[in-house]
């Protein structure tokens, strides 16, 4: 269990009364609520107008997943395949599509030649996939995650999101807009929900990894008497959250899947975090 919250499992968490209902309210996000949000030239008026719009080095929605879908297929094969050389290659790959290296690869490069980087990849895997609030090896030295980390793991996942800083920034945005200042600054802020807390700075100063570790206590989530690093703890949670919107969101919407242009649970996770990833690339107009 965490500090600020009573909970182990997925469950627990999602029974907690304020979760429950911003969980409500990005399944209604998901059916197609309005969400206006614009930057630059750029805007959108809902979460699937933004994936619609979706760009990403010169490539669209659709062109994106190509390509992630090739990696993602090329990453669990040769995990499952136990073949250290080619996981390391389609890792790099990763890393490269998402233009994140600095510290990750050093992490990997190390894990490799320590014989253990199949081990490491399919341990994170197995718990932001999982439903137990797990985290007690994500100290950076045996499970790491950062910007780079959690893009292997999502296309290693079946359930689990890319939680990079625009993403965070989206959720940030998405949570000010329904809970307000003061109260996203007070007793959600206890319930860690949210990276970060003012929508008045530029991304890159609200939730890169100096300002997450800034904004929770010890530079870390405690759990008993060990250390979280906060970034695994906000991609399981959001994970936790977007899942049980999408579920909920099936119930009233039977045709959700089609809406979205989806064949799945997983590709509509990917998709919503598509939307988000382009809401969170500039949220200073609040």
């Amino acid at each position: 269990m965490t500090a600020a919250n009573n909970f182990s499992t997925k469950q627990e968490f999602l029974n907690n009364e304020i979760v429950s209902e911003f969980v409500i309210h990005l399944t209604n996000l998901i059916n197609g609520k309005k969400f206006k949000h614009s930057y630059n030239k750029w805007q959108c008026f809902s979460l699937i107008d933004a994936k619609n719009r979706y760009h990403w080095q010169g490539q669209n929605y659709d062109d994106t997943k190509a390509s992630l879908d090739v990696l993602s297929k090329q990453l669990k094969y040769s995990i499952l395949k136990r073949d250290a050389k080619s996981v390391l290659i389609n890792v790099i790959k990763i890393m490269d599509w998402g233009q994140v290296h600095k510290g990750c690869i050093t992490y990997v490069l190390k894990k490799f030649d320590q014989s253990s980087l199949i081990d490491s990849l399919s341990d994170a895997i197995d718990v932001l996939d999982g439903d137990d609030y797990n985290l007690q090896r994500f100290d950076q030295k045996d499970l790491r995650m950062d910007s780079g980390l959690t893009k292997v793991y999502s296309l290693g996942s079946k359930h689990s999101i890319i939680y990079d800083s625009r993403v965070t920034a989206a959720m940030l945005l998405i949570g000010y807009r329904y809970f307000g200042h003061e109260k996203l600054n007070s007793e959600i802020k206890e319930l860690e929900l949210f990276a970060g807390s003012n929508i008045s700075k530029k991304r890159s100063h609200i939730n890169n990894s100096k300002v997450i570790k800034r904004n929770l206590k010890d530079n870390s989530l405690s759990k008993g008497s060990e250390n979280i690093y906060p970034h695994a703890h906000f991609n399981l949670i959001a994970n936790w959250m977007l899942q049980e919107a999408i579920a909920q969101a099936r119930i009233t919407q039977l045709d959700l899947y089609d809406t979205w242009g989806v064949n799945d649970e997983s590709e509509m996770l990917r998709a919503v975090e598509a939307a988000l990833f382009m809401i969170g690339a500039d949220i200073t107009n609040g």
